[in-house]
C-alpha cells in the first residue's frame, strides 16, 4: 500500500519542495533523492508507511548541504557527461570518442588517456558503458575483496557486481554473500577499498553498531574521509 503527499520546508531562506511516498514495502529506512529534472532543492522521499512527517523534515534539514552538493553533481554529471564527452574512471576524468557502425557490436576500449566507444546506434551508449564498467569491476573489485578478506581471515560465499540503486555495496551476513555497485569504478581504488572493508565488516557485525565502526576503522583507518566523499553522491 502506498500514499503520496507533498511538503514544503523553509530552511536558510530556501523553500525546499519534497514529494513523499509512504510505502508499506519499506521497512525502516527513509530514502531521499534529488531529481535533476526538477527545480533546485526539489526532492523525492520514500519512507515506511507510518513514518511521521517531522522525521522526514528533520532528515532533509540535517542533510541540506549534502543534498545541494548531490544536486550540483547531478546537474554537472561528474561521472559521465555525453555532451562534453568526458567520463570519470577510477577517480580520473577522461575524454571519450564515439563512432557508429551498425555492422559492429558495441565495444568500449581505453587506450592511453582516452576511451573509444563503438556503437551500433548512438542510444546504446549507456548500455555499452555499463557493460564495460561491470567487466572492469569484476576484474578489480572481486580480487581485491578476496585479498582483503584473506588478510583479516574473513570468508564469504558469493560476490557479485551489480547496478545497485541505493547503495555502493551490500552484505547478507546470513548467506555470507556480497554485492558491489559497478559505479564504484568511477572512484579511486582507495574509495573502493573502503567500501569492501565496510561490507566485509558486516560479516562480523550485521548492523552499524559502535563495534562495527571500530572494525571498519581497524581495516581502513581513514574510513571517515572515504565515507564523506561517497556521501556527496548518494543519500
Amino acid at each position: 500500500m502506498k500514499k503520496e503527499v507533498f511538503i514544503n520546508i523553509d530552511h536558510n531562506d530556501f523553500e525546499i519542495k519534497c514529494k513523499v511516498i509512504f510505502d508499506t514495502k519499506i521497512k525502516s529506512r527513509i530514502y531521499v533523492s534529488v531529481s535533476s529534472e526538477n527545480n533546485f532543492y526539489s526532492l523525492l522521499a520514500k519512507a515506511p508507511y507510518d513514518t511521521p512527517i517531522f522525521k522526514i523534515e528533520d532528515l532533509i534539514i540535517k542533510n541540506f548541504e549534502q543534498l545541494s552538493v548531490i544536486k550540483k553533481n547531478k546537474e554537472n554529471n561528474v561521472f559521465l557527461n555525453q555532451k562534453k564527452n568526458i567520463l570519470m574512471y577510477l577517480g580520473e576524468v577522461y575524454p571519450f570518442e564515439i563512432s557508429i557502425d551498425a555492422n559492429k557490436r558495441n565495444k568500449v576500449k581505453k587506450i592511453d588517456n582516452k576511451f573509444y566507444v563503438c556503437l551500433k546506434v548512438e542510444t546504446d551508449f549507456p548500455k555499452a558503458i555499463e557493460s564495460y564498467f561491470k567487466k572492469e569491476a569484476e576484474k578489480l573489485i572481486i580480487p581485491m575483496a578476496y585479498e582483503i578478506a584473506n588478510r583479516y581471515n574473513l570468508k564469504f560465499n558469493e560476490i557479485k557486481i551489480k547496478k545497485l540503486k541505493r547503495a555502493w555495496g551490500n552484505c547478507k551476513s546470513r548467506t555470507k554473500s556480497m554485492s558491489f555497485s559497478l559505479n564504484l569504478m568511477h572512484f579511486k581504488k582507495e574509495i573502493i577499498e573502503y567500501v569492501i572493508c565496510h561490507e566485509l565488516s558486516h560479516l562480523i557485525y550485521p548492523n552499524h553498531s559502535r563495534l562495527f565502526w571500530m572494525n571498519v576503522e581497524k581495516m581502513y583507518p581513514d574510513y571517515k574521509s572515504a565515507r564523506n566523499q561517497l556521501r556527496k553522491y548518494i543519500v
